[in-house]
């Protein structure tokens, strides 16, 4: 299946500002799909991010289309949804259209400065929080305290399907990134539980909103004694909700700065868990599914090497179920990543597992994953066909 896309209007501008015309054909869009298909190409020429709409030929629909900052990168991307209604207008030629008002943007940001919080929502609901300031829970230990993860996470319906300092785990945090054991300058640390090191935010890279999609980027740093010993890049990319689910892609970057930071996985029950995690939020006792390739899992999961793997229950309670899944990238090193799965609420990455890693100055260390907020359970919220268009995404084509 082909999408023709054909940028007419100047939207793509060459060197020296020039409009050049450029057509993009995208392929590998299901045509029996039942989920929205985010599709991303970089522009080879110099551009600005912003707002347009694709029109097909002869047609009155109309695909929202969106120029991006790549995610930790230079340049921009064009991104866009296909949806499974607009399945039929494969092969036709789409040309960029300029709407007499500027088209809406589905996404918007609220930022609490006093509590460190920085909100998304779509179309007014909830997506979700980062947080970029210090947090600490009334009651909790002071060592406790952190910043720079991704609490709550909501699911379609407005639940909240992430926690933060849960009683059995304090420094468990939503979506967060850490390991249990680091090594710096012969000071062992850990990120994971928060023991002799922060990770602090700097300043907010950018932000964009959009029709398709919303963007946050940060910059920030791990401290030890006060010494800025690795800078961090966080990225968030948020794609809209269909019926079905939702993407959330997220990008990762470390460097330490002037001397190697050793890590590995957790090494005292040789685990080997650490690197990004999502702790889920209460559910009722026995109706946790985790799921992964190999089906529905039984029991707990140690260490054991997954493309991707699921969580679905009724959160806080609720009526109807749902989860969320983590797909690890094929360019990630040594993907598949192994997972510590534990059905009191957690998927965690093992990366580098039970092998120690050094992050060395100057040599940027990068992860990417997606994660999958859906309805219902993995085979309700269509995990395997998310997961197939997030490993084999559409390519797209370019030419004048």
């Amino acid at each position: 299946m082909t999408l023709a896309i054909a940028l007419t209007c100047g939207l793509v501008i060459a060197a020296g500002g020039a409009a050049e015309d450029m057509h993009f054909s995208i392929e590998g869009v299901p045509a029996n799909g039942l989920v929205g298909v985010p599709v991303v190409s970089p522009v080879p020429h110099e551009a600005s991010p912003g707002s347009f709409a694709l029109q097909a030929v002869g047609d009155e629909r109309v695909l929202p289309a969106q120029l991006v900052p790549a995610l930790g990168g230079k340049g921009v991307e064009l991104c866009l949804v296909v949806l499974p209604g607009d399945a039929d207008l494969a092969g036709q030629p789409l040309r960029v259209r300029r709407p007499a008002d500027p088209v809406a943007a589905r996404f918007r940001f609220e930022e609490d400065t006093v509590r460190g919080v920085l909100h998304l929502f779509e179309e007014g609901k909830p997506v979700l929080d980062y947080c970029f300031g210090m947090q600490l829970k009334e009651g909790v230990p002071e060592n406790r305290r952190r910043a720079c993860y991704a609490h709550p996470i909501y699911g379609l319906d407005g639940e909240a399907i992430t926690d933060d300092f849960p009683k059995d785990h304090y420094h468990h945090r939503g979506l967060f990134w850490g390991w249990p054991d680091m090594d710096r300058d012969g000071k062992s640390v850990s990120i994971w539980d928060l023991r002799g090191v922060e990770q602090r935010f700097d300043k907010w890279v950018g932000r964009e909103v959009g029709p398709v999609c919303a963007q946050f980027e940060t910059d920030g740093g791990w401290y030890v004694d006060g010494e800025r010993v690795a800078d961090e890049r966080v990225c968030f990319r948020v794609w809209p909700a269909d019926e079905v689910g939702r993407a959330l892609d997220v990008y990762l970057r470390w460097t330490a700065v002037d001397k190697p930071i050793v890590i590995h996985g957790q090494k005292q029950e040789n685990k080997g868990y650490g690197g990004p995690n999502l702790r889920f939020a209460p559910r009722p006792e026995g109706t946790t599914v985790i799921t992964t390739p190999q089906g529905r899992q039984n029991g707990d999961g140690v260490y054991v090497s997954y493309p991707w793997t699921d969580l679905s229950a009724p959160f806080h309670g609720a009526a109807q179920v749902s989860g969320a899944a983590v797909f690890g990238s094929a360019a990630n090193p040594r993907f598949p990543d192994a997972w510590l799965l534990r059905h009191y609420g957690i998927l965690c990455v093992c990366w580098p597992g039970r092998d120690e890693v050094p992050f060395e100055p100057g040599k940027p260390v990068e992860m990417r994953y997606r994660v999958w907020i859906h309805r219902g359970d993995a085979e309700a919220g269509r995990v395997a066909e998310a997961y197939k268009l997030y490993a084999e995404p559409p390519t797209v084509n370019t030419g004048p």
